[in-house]
């Protein structure tokens, strides 16, 4: 069953790619929301917005150990807190001059918790609006199936880093369609298998050459397979033969790199599914 569920997504993907450029959208909102304390409502500056926005977080909101308290709430258990900075200004008399002040500037750091992190997450007063999504069992149970899989984790893109084998992964409640988020989900999964402890494939190539080209072939035609072991193909079918076709473009579009890729993909999609 499953050897021909890859044949016919292979020939979907083909008869879409006949057809012509269909244009590829990231699927999940690459919006930025901008870091707010808590409890001032003020937005944090400078470096800092690049230390709290880097924790991939999806609420804005974040505040001190005793904000929280103030706030009438707890930080969870074994929750680390994230750093941020902020210059403390004093007024010295100058000891050259009495007659003159003299500012001094520290630099000083406190740590901070998002929201997430405590037990005001459920307060309407830091609610962020949200795509609330229904895990799919049969996605779910692909995604267990992967023997020693690579750590997933959450960040603001989409991305598998072989020098750490992870799997990073936007929070899915910034997906419009939770068919989408499962799709990047299956594709960096893939990547995952050309890991050295796997299938060993060279996935370690600058972007833009010819390997990186065809090892994003292979992680696009295994995310459509897995898709398709799951029954949502026909919901990425058309995004993903969009996407494939722009890597093809920068291989002198040749169409037929597809259905040669195809082996490897689907030697990978086995992979995951345990079957390798």
């Amino acid at each position: 069953m499953s050897n021909k569920v890859y044949e016919i997504i292979t020939e979907q993907i083909v008869e879409q790619l006949e057809k012509g450029i269909v244009p590829w959208h990231k699927p999940w909102s690459s919006e930025t929301r901008m870091p707010l304390n808590a409890s001032t409502n003020k937005h944090y500056n400078g470096i800092n917005i690049m230390l709290l926005a880097s924790q991939g977080r999806y609420n804005p909101y974040w505040c001190t150990y005793r904000q929280c308290a103030d706030l009438g709430g707890n930080v969870n258990r074994g929750e680390k807190g994230t750093m941020v900075i902020f210059w403390k200004i004093s007024e010295l008399q100058d000891p050259t001059d009495p007659g003159k002040m003299k500012k001094s500037a520290i630099l000083r750091y406190y740590k901070v918790f998002n929201i997430e992190q405590t037990s005001l997450a459920e307060d309407e007063r830091f609610a962020v609006p949200a795509n609330n999504h229904d895990p799919i069992e049969a996605c779910e149970g692909i995604v267990k199936m992967y023997p020693n899989k690579p750590e997933i984790v959450v960040g603001d893109k989409a991305a598998y880093r072989p020098y750490d084998d992870t799997v990073i992964i936007p929070d899915v409640r910034r997906f419009e369609d939770i068919n989408e988020y499962y799709s990047t989900l299956f594709h960096e999964l893939v990547h995952s298998t050309g890991h050295e402890s796997r299938l060993a494939r060279p996935i370690k190539n600058s972007f833009g050459s010819e390997d990186y080209s065809k090892e994003e072939l292979i992680a696009e035609m295994g995310n459509c397979f897995l898709c398709g072991i799951a029954g949502i193909a026909p919901a990425i079918i058309d995004n993903s033969a969009a996407y494939i076709r722009s890597w093809i473009s920068k291989l002198q579009k040749d169409s037929k790199l597809v259905v040669m890729t195809a082996s490897k993909a689907e030697k990978a999609a086995k992979y995951i599914q345990g079957a390798a």
